[in-house]
């Protein structure tokens, strides 16, 4: 029993020199060094989640910036052969060894299946100012379907492509980028509406030599 007393005697006399003080300084600095370190991981990973996004934008720019470019060169080529075929067949059918020929079916408009897949997965890439820029990009490049000289079309699609361009490097702001699509909108319009090329405002982001 005496043996038991002297067991407790040692433990009470343990638990008095227990320095609380210490104890809850250590405390704190331990939640507090957590707490630094879950703000710091948040923080990494919004910044991780920010670059892999702005990269994956990007991609999905270049890859809209190609087939604006290969749309324009089927465009062109496309527009080459209709005016091709309506030379060779003026009127609808033609005299061909004494026998009249109706007029066989003209070419095809290219396909825009690759614009618009394009332009839509930068739509459900992006978000906030970055997808309205998409969403007015997608309906710039639907309207210049509608200009009938491919030569004329190509010059607007290569604005657009600058525009795409000049809005991922930096140099221009969601207003500026906005302002320029709509640059060019009000370009096809007035070719719609028969305005001479030469007579246009100046198209956005122009080659400038050094």
């Amino acid at each position: 029993m005496q043996r038991v007393w002297c067991q407790l005697d040692r433990i009470v006399e343990e638990m008095s020199r227990f320095d609380w003080n210490d104890f809850i300084s250590t405390l704190v600095a331990t939640l507090v060094g957590a707490a630094v370190a879950a703000v710091i991981s948040v923080l990494l990973y919004r910044h991780e989640s920010r670059t892999r996004r702005e990269a994956e934008t990007n991609d999905a720019v270049v890859q809209l910036i190609r087939e604006i470019q290969a749309h324009s060169v089927r465009n062109q080529m496309w527009y080459e052969e209709l005016q091709s075929f309506r030379a060779e067949w003026p009127n609808g059918a033609k005299l061909i060894q004494g026998r009249l020929e109706p007029q066989p079916a003209a070419p095809v408009p290219p396909d825009r299946a690759g614009l618009d897949t394009a332009v839509e997965t930068l739509i459900v890439m992006t978000r906030g100012d970055d997808r309205r820029i998409a969403e007015r990009t997608r309906q710039v490049l639907y309207e210049l379907t509608f200009i009938a000289d491919a030569q004329l079309a190509a010059v607007e699609y290569g604005s657009v492509r600058r525009v795409l361009v000049a809005w991922r490097a930096g140099k221009r702001t969601t207003a500026e980028t906005m302002a320029n699509l709509q640059v060019i909108d009000d370009r096809r319009a007035a070719l719609e509406q028969g305005t001479a090329p030469e007579s246009l405002v100046a198209s956005p982001e122009p080659y400038e030599r050094a």
